[in-house]
């Protein structure tokens, strides 16, 4: 039987609280663009939420990678994906038709679309481009659509490292860290900034977002 991990657990609801927190204060940052802002703005705002936006996605991306690896010893490949698809694409299709839609609305308002109601607004979700041209976005819930495409992509590798072959290079990487430290892991975050600069700016758009992708 494989042992919950409580502090994956915990991590991930401060991370969500985070995440809750950072959203909130957007409005009120100064300098950053964002969907709705208030007259006054905050430097201050803006620092606490630059630190915070260098690692509580990722957080949230490694503890759902970890969380990958032990499903993945519990479950076959076929249960994996159909988990991931009711609990990833399902609840993404449901949140861009019911959700997104209303937050798009009020932007629109607020930057000074002539809409008469939200009922008038809503068709324009099918009829136009997608987000920021149009209308139909994910918004806020590209984490979702991210998740299951880097669970897919990482796939082949988490079934690599349950191989024979794969347990061997696992224990040489343990080895390795346990004589070393975690310095050699440094390498690779070095890599990931410097593409950073190359792609620094984040779309959640999917197609053509490098830095969300290095990040």
């Amino acid at each position: 039987m494989i042992e919950r991990r409580y502090d994956l657990d915990w991590l991930g609801v401060i991370a969500i609280l985070l995440l809750h927190l950072f959203h909130c204060a957007m409005p009120f940052v100064d300098e950053w663009d964002w969907h709705l802002k208030n007259r006054d703005t905050s430097n201050l705002m803006m620092e606490c939420n630059y630190f915070l936006s260098h690692w509580r996605m990722p957080l949230l991306f490694f503890i759902s990678g970890v969380g990958t690896v032990i499903v993945l010893k519990r479950v076959s490949v076929q249960k994996f994906l159909w988990q991931r698809t009711k609990r990833l694409l399902l609840p993404l299709v449901f949140g861009m038709l019911v959700i997104v839609p209303p937050q798009i609305y009020f932007e629109r308002i607020f930057k000074g679309a002539q809409y008469t109601s939200f009922l008038d607004f809503y068709p324009s979700i099918f009829t136009t481009t997608v987000y920021p041209n149009g209308n139909l976005s994910w918004h806020h819930l590209w984490f979702f659509a991210y998740l299951f495409v880097f669970s897919v992509i990482a796939l082949p590798l988490a079934l690599y490292l349950k191989s024979k072959h794969g347990k061997n290079v696992v224990d040489i990487i343990a080895a390795f860290s346990a004589r070393f430290g975690m310095s050699g892991f440094g390498v690779v975050l070095f890599a990931a900034i410097f593409l950073y600069f190359w792609y620094p700016n984040e779309t959640h758009a999917f197609v053509d977002d490098w830095a969300g992708f290095t990040k």
